[in-house]
């Protein structure tokens, strides 16, 4: 799978607790795991719960995820 080498790129930006993730990132995340039934994540008015965190960590296999408890969407 070629998502490892770009997620890595970004490590640093999803596994910290109180960081921002923007729109780009998010789409980025969501296209490597070819996540399309999750877009809704996309709108920039919507907040990540623990819920669909670890529901999108499980889908793509990243365990880094399971540590981030909310995202803000920009």
């Amino acid at each position: 799978m070629l998502y490892g080498k770009y997620l890595h790129q970004h490590r640093q930006i999803l596994c910290n607790l109180d960081h921002l993730v923007n729109l780009y990132n998010l789409n980025l995340l969501l296209n490597l795991c070819t996540l399309d039934h999750l877009v809704i994540l996309c709108n920039q008015y919507f907040l990540v719960n623990r819920y669909n965190l670890y529901h999108l960590a499980n889908l793509c296999n990243l365990e880094y995820l399971d540590r981030l408890d909310h995202l803000l969407i920009l």
